[in-house]
Formats: structure tokens, C-alpha cells, sequence
């Protein structure tokens, strides 16, 4: 790579993200001399991609960065040639405008080829140095105490002050989102610290009332109400924004754009909503629920071109009727 400081604005902040880098080389990612280090990023995001080359070559003298051509939507497919680089590593880092975490590239790499991965989808230098560097052992036991109060197969219910009111059925398996992908095939996003599932399919419904911030949208100016029946999404409102959503969900043409994804807690004390969806579904005191794309989850089978979240405030959740979150605060 070149010398561009691009993102890294400046040599104080470039001194500041690869402290960040240095910490997920060692605590996240456990990159070790004479492994095959990966780096995906596309032009937005050369600067901060440039300083996790540098550092990852102190580490290891097999280290390779592939810049390409920015997604145009969370989910995107990125060419077969960068795919088949994606699983020809070791340590694979995404460091990207829009998200690949959700695309079959990814999936092939950690599930079939055993490489270690996480995923940056948006990822700034203030963010970098500001929720990279946690305590990642109590991050892990936060999502562990969700994964036994998350019971596959319970029913959960979810209230705001704002009007949410719906009900699902937690699927078979609670993913935790602690940032240690130290083993074979696994696989987080960056910054990490959230713990959820995919629902089952078809049990979600009731209205969910989204009004933090919404991918594809932005940080919300007034809330999001979502209309949910079986699963699948049928109606949305709230304004202005409410239309971008809709209109973006329509450019798509694909009925599975609206199916009812994830389900998850934000566990990260450092994460702040700011309008990005990578820490936004992190923030500690939220949930967040997805539509779109459900198949890097177990259980969930439905494929889409999308994978979109919507970041609520002041939760609360009741598991077979008994709270485990109330108004934000975990029980």
C-alpha cells in the first residue's frame, strides 16, 4: 500500500489506530508470525486500512491488501477473484464502507476454509481508537449471562415507551459477539459487544418502534413504526425517513428484503449511537432488530440482497414471560 494518511488523519491519529490495530492483532484476532494476513477495504477507507497493513507487518511478513470498488449496499457480493482471496488466509480483515459480513464470500471463508475474520463496515478512526480498545474478557461475559437468559425456543416479548409491543420466538442457537476470534472459522464485527439470534421464521409479530437509527437511513430524526405480521414486515411509517426505508426496500425487487433477521443486545460500554450502524447496534442499554438476510445465523434460511438494523432505546424484554431487561438495563 501507499503512504496516503486518508482516514488516519494525521500522525497523531495514526499513532492512536494502530495502537487500536495492534490490540485486535493480539487480543481479537491472535495473528502470529508466518500467517497469511488478508486486508479487504475500498477507497473511503485506505487510510485506516493502511494503518492495520503496517502493524500486520510487524507481526507477519505474509500480509496482503486488495482495495475494491465501494459496495453500493450492505450485503453486496464482492467479485469472484476477491472471494477466492477471501479464503486463501489465514486473518482476514474487511475494512469496508458497506458491510460484507452478510455475503456468501464471507460465509465460505470462515465456515468452509477455517480463516479468522472481522468485519468494519463503516468504520471511522474515532470509532477505532474509541471502542477497539475494551475490556474484551468482561465483554465476553455480558454475552455469555444473555446466551443462558436467551433460551432457544422461549418466547420473547419486547416493549418500548415508545409503542413497541411484539413477540417472537428465540431461534436455536445465541450468537455472543465478544470480539475473541482467536479459533478457527470464527467470525464478528468490529468493534464487537452484541449477543442475539435469528427468530424463528414466521414467529415475529406485533409493532416495532425503531428510534435510534436505521441502516441504509441514518441516525433517526423521528421513529421508525414498523408493522410486522408472520415474520415479514407490512408497513412502515414515520415521516421522511420512513420513506428513504421504503424506497430503498423497493429498489431491491425481492419479497425477502422485509423478513424479520436478527434479534440482538448491544453490549459495548464505549459504543455510542452516531448514526453508523456497525457501533450503533453495539450501544450497551439498546436492542436491535435486522431485516433481510438471516443465513449467517443459525436457523435462518432465507437469503436476501439486504441486511438492515434498526437500533432501539430503552427495551424491555421478557423471556417466557419472566424480564431479563428492563427500560435498557440488563436484570
Amino acid at each position: 500500500m501507499g503512504d496516503e494518511a486518508g482516514e488516519a488523519g494525521g500522525v497523531n491519529g495514526r499513532m492512536t489506530l494502530e495502537a487500536s490495530a495492534q490490540i485486535v492483532y493480539s487480543e481479537c484476532m491472535a495473528l502470529k508470525k508466518g500467517e497469511r494476513c488478508l486486508i479487504v477495504f475500498d477507497k473511503k477507507k485506505k487510510g485506516i486500512a493502511q494503518a492495520f497493513y503496517d502493524v500486520a507487518q510487524t507481526i507477519t511478513e505474509k500480509v496482503e491488501a486488495l482495495e475494491i470498488p465501494e459496495p453500493k449496499t450492505n450485503g453486496q457480493e464482492p467479485a469472484k477473484y476477491i472471494a477466492e482471496k477471501m479464503k486463501d488466509c489465514d486473518v482476514l480483515l474487511l475494512i469496508t464502507s458497506k458491510s460484507l459480513s452478510h455475503t456468501d464470500a464471507r460465509r465460505n471463508a470462515t465456515k468452509k476454509h477455517g480463516v479468522r475474520a472481522a468485519s468494519m463496515p463503516g468504520i471511522t478512526e474515532e470509532m477505532a481508537w474509541r471502542t477497539l480498545a475494551i475490556d474484551y474478557k468482561g465483554l465476553d461475559e455480558k454475552g455469555k449471562k444473555l446466551q443462558k437468559l436467551l433460551r432457544p425456543g422461549a418466547k420473547l416479548h419486547l416493549t418500548t415507551p415508545l409503542g413497541t409491543d411484539l413477540t417472537l420466538t428465540i431461534g436455536p442457537e445465541i450468537f455472543n459477539d465478544n470480539g475473541i476470534y482467536t479459533k478457527d472459522g470464527a467470525f464478528g464485527n468490529l468493534p464487537a459487544g452484541e449477543a442475539g439470534f435469528a427468530p424463528v421464521e414466521g414467529t415475529t409479530s406485533g409493532i416495532l418502534v425503531i428510534n435510534k437509527s436505521m441502516a441504509g437511513v441514518g441516525k433517526l430524526v423521528e421513529p421508525l413504526k414498523l408493522n410486522i405480521k408472520g415474520g415479514f414486515v407490512t408497513g412502515i411509517t414515520g415521516g421522511k425517513q420512513a420513506g428513504m426505508l421504503k424506497t430503498l426496500l423497493k429498489k431491491q425487487r425481492d419479497s425477502s428484503v422485509y423478513n424479520i433477521a436478527e434479534f440482538a443486545v448491544g453490549t459495548n460500554p464505549k459504543a455510542k449511537v452516531t448514526g453508523l450502524t456497525l457501533e450503533d447496534e453495539k450501544v450497551a442499554g439498546t436492542i436491535h432488530m435486522a431485516i433481510g438476510d438471516n443465513t449467517s445465523y443459525a436457523g435462518g434460511t432465507t437469503p436476501s440482497p439486504v441486511h438492515l438494523d434498526g437500533v432501539v432505546g430503552r427495551p424491555t424484554v421478557e423471556v417466557d414471560g419472566k424480564p431479563i431487561i428492563r427500560d435498557g438495563r440488563l436484570l
